[in-house]
């Protein structure tokens, strides 16, 4: 992904970290909900000043 209304927003009002916890690092909870049927990788994201949000949910096979 290479833009983020959410990383726009936060960086507007002056707070990348506090929307990079707010936003981003609730994804991680997102997955932790699904009880190992949900995984997410991600290595970078824009509210943290990377070129792009590199994200994948995995879904274990039904």
């Amino acid at each position: 992904m290479t833009r983020c209304r959410f990383a726009e927003f936060f960086r507007a009002l002056g707070e990348p970290e506090l929307g990079a916890l707010l936003i981003c690092e609730a994804d991680f909870d997102i997955a932790a909900v699904g009880a190992g049927e949900v995984s997410l990788d991600r290595a970078q994201t824009l509210m943290q000043g990377a070129p792009s949000c590199t994200f994948r949910y995995k879904f274990a096979p039904r």
